[in-house]
């Protein structure tokens, strides 16, 4: 997989249409949400230079530890952070079909890419993935809408490997195994503002792990973030049944499985009116 040019695009973004492979958040009240926090968004904090210090001391109020979490260009930038500080490894395993991004950073840094596929039913064999010195699991992952349970992500982290678990959609059905990292060194956690909160735009992520690791990932991170931005939190990932129930309602003549509450698979047709789509 390679990250083309801008330049080499021929898409035009249309304003009125929903593009579903973005997996952005359209919520209505997500929206209001964010509309408020930009309207009080005070000038200074596009002129002046940001404040580091009362970015991470912010992040208290929501229970995490400043010195155990590094805020990055999105969860694409986090990957690529651990990835970077982890350069003497030489493959990385991960699911298929998944995030896109792994493809393109294991050819930047030289990566043998061992991809394990999905069964028909979305099972996976986890036991294939401890061949990569480097793991990618996510939980739950985008593709599919699989949950990994505790007992796997433990197995996988007691190999020894680098262990890296997405849970970026964890806020929509899943649950977080953020305490797992008091007892592995080798495990990192990355987190994203742009799928439950709604911000796709300002490429806002984060990683969490031990405090030596992320002292280690600082010295690799040139981002630089606003102090207000770590707000965002505030903003509950919202989910509102009835409108799920409309999509739902309105894909009916397809072959339609639901694999979690934001999540909806279609079994592979053959052929398909235009219409439906």
């Amino acid at each position: 997989m390679i990250r083309t040019s801008w330049r080499d695009s021929k898409f035009v973004r249309s304003e009125t249409l929903l593009y579903l492979d973005y997996n952005e958040c359209c919520d209505s009240g997500m929206v209001d949400n964010i509309s408020k926090f930009l309207k009080e968004l005070p000038p200074e904090s596009l002129i002046r230079y940001p404040d580091l210090k009362k970015a991470y001391t912010s992040l208290q109020e929501f229970g995490l530890d400043p010195d155990a979490v590094l805020l990055t260009g999105g969860a694409e930038h986090a990957i690529r952070a651990i990835i970077d500080v982890h350069r003497d490894a030489w493959s990385i395993a991960y699911p298929w079909p998944t995030y896109g991004m792994l493809q393109v950073f294991a050819d930047i840094f030289g990566l043998a890419e061992l991809e394990v596929p999905y069964s028909s039913s979305f099972e996976l064999d986890y036991d294939k993935l401890v061949e990569g010195e480097i793991i990618y699991l996510a939980n739950p992952d985008c593709s599919t809408g699989t949950v990994v349970g505790e007992d796997v992500v433990r197995a996988l982290c007691d190999s020894g490997n680098i262990v890296i678990l997405d849970e970026t959609y964890y806020p929509f059905g899943g649950n977080t195994l953020e305490y797992l990292l008091k007892e592995y060194d080798n495990m990192y956690i990355i987190r994203s503002f742009s799928k439950a909160y709604g911000v796709a735009g300002i490429r806002l992520g984060m990683i969490l792990s031990n405090k030596e690791n992320i002292k280690r990932l600082n010295l690799n991170s040139g981002l630089m973030i606003h102090e207000k931005l770590p707000e965002h939190f505030q903003l509950s990932p919202i989910r509102k049944e009835e409108q799920f129930s409309l999509v739902l309602k309105i894909m009916e003549p397809l072959p339609v499985f639901v694999l979690m509450k934001n999540i909806i698979c279609l079994k592979r047709l053959l052929q398909c009116s235009p219409n439906l789509l």
